[in-house]
């Protein structure tokens, strides 16, 4: 992003002298036994015109869904699981390992 600021004030004219504030990144270093990492949840308003059963089965192509039995926790367990809230119903999402791709760190 600092690139394209810097670029953007060239072309308006103005002058970079390395101070602006797109030069730099804010950066922290903390203690691991200090550091809370929340939870990042998502709501749904709506199914985009899909039935619930349709959601699910457009789901089920790149995660295992099962119910949640009564009364287990609706926190994930491990990597790459979820839990879905659907008509009242909680359900767990495993993701498919053949729909992760492992070609770059960042997919």
């Amino acid at each position: 992003m600092g690139k394209i600021r810097e670029k953007e004030k060239i072309e308006a004219g103005g002058k970079v002298t390395g101070e602006e504030p797109f030069n730099y990144f804010m950066t922290l270093f903390y203690p691991v036994d200090s550091l809370k990492v929340y939870d990042y949840n998502r709501v749904l308003k709506d199914l985009n015109g899909l039935s619930s059963a349709e959601f699910m089965d457009k789901l089920s192509l790149n995660f295992d869904l099962n119910p949640l039995p009564e009364g287990k926790s609706t926190y994930p367990e491990t990597k790459n699981k979820f839990c879905l809230l659907l008509d009242q119903k909680w359900h767990t999402m495993d993701l498919k390992p053949t729909s992760i791709d492992r070609s770059t760190p960042i997919s």
